[in-house]
């Protein structure tokens, strides 16, 4: 019943349930007691998110009932959603008198008020100029910490891929992430030739995420703590790692005009926290190499990572390698 319903009927049934007006006086809740003057169009938004949350949990406990594989998913978890602010009702900004003011509308001093707020002028001079023939969809209000508060500006953009071409006339780039060095990116021929083979060596980089780790190794043998300040400056570390890497994916993908870039299917499951922050920056690398590619119409592909280090790629069996030079 919940995911047979249309979005607007989703709302009505729950509106009808909370919301006391002229003509229908008395609900089982009163939802502006709680939440008095809370914008109406925020809260049909999250009428969807929780119906959205719901059918998705209802997919998967009858997926886990028929095979009963591993443990039964867990309920939704309702909050830390970054809300939308809506043009006009909660966003208003004059490109033309103010570029780097804007006018937002948030809960301050138990009441639903306008403040204005200043947009740093090296990000709007940015999207100014790598942005301006995009289309600009409302932003989003995110919260970095306790105290700071964040405007996301989100873009997009119409793009067409390349035209498929025959596999032997095509050209790939196969990537391959790995935990000592950044990356080694190989353009190929459908018949095996290597045309090209590049190395991506960060060292600088890399240094100083070994040192953050192990800053973070010495603070937890003194106990099980969290340490988010650290943990915060080795995932910075290790973004910067990453947007470097995908830049230099792009390009080599670009330089040999390749049609397809290939990425290995990794699994983010049951990794020690070393594993687990190169498979953070893998996911994080694959998701900007994705947009970057089919910006410049380029497809992408990934494949099964077991034994594409093993074997050799013309079926000749095991490679052999030497224990110092691998």
């Amino acid at each position: 019943m919940v995911r047979k319903s249309t979005r607007e009927l989703r709302i009505k049934a729950t509106e009808e349930l909370c919301i006391r007006t002229k003509d229908r006086p008395d609900t089982p809740y009163d939802f502006s007691r709680e939440f008095y003057k809370f914008p109406s169009y925020l809260r049909r938004a999250a009428i969807s998110h929780a119906y959205g949350a719901v059918s998705s949990y209802m997919t998967r406990l009858e997926t886990w009932t028929e095979n009963r594989h591993g443990n039964a998913p867990g309920l939704p978890r309702a909050g830390k959603i970054c809300p939308p602010l809506y043009r006009k009702n909660m966003f208003v900004r004059d490109k033309n008198n103010n570029l780097y003011r804007a006018r937002i509308k948030v809960f301050i001093r138990n009441t639903w008020d306008w403040i204005e707020v200043k947009l740093r002028k090296s990000d709007v001079d940015y999207l100014e100029r790598y942005c301006s023939h995009r289309t600009e969809h409302v932003p989003t209000l995110c919260r970095q910490n306790k105290k700071v508060w964040s405007l996301a500006f989100a873009f997009s953009e119409e793009v067409e891929l390349k035209p498929k071409k025959t596999i032997d006339q095509q050209t790939i780039v196969s990537v391959d992430l790995g935990i000592n060095s950044a990356c080694v990116c190989s353009a190929m021929l459908s018949d095996g030739t290597i045309i090209g083979r590049h190395f991506l060596e960060l060292p600088s980089e890399e240094y100083s995420l070994e040192h953050a780790l192990g800053k973070i190794r010495n603070a937890q043998r003194h106990g099980a703590r969290k340490m988010p300040g650290l943990w915060a400056l080795a995932r910075g570390i290790n973004k910067a790692i990453s947007i470097k890497t995908a830049r230099f994916i792009i390009e080599v993908a670009l330089q040999h005009s390749a049609d397809a870039i290939v990425m290995e299917y990794l699994d983010f499951h049951g990794k020690r926290y070393r594993q687990r922050l190169h498979m953070w920056k893998a996911r994080y690398v694959q998701e900007m190499v994705t947009a970057r590619a089919h910006r410049n119409g380029m497809r992408i592909s990934r494949v099964c990572a077991r034994n594409t280090s093993k074997l050799a790629y013309d079926g000749s069996g095991r490679v052999r390698r030497d224990k110092d030079n691998y």
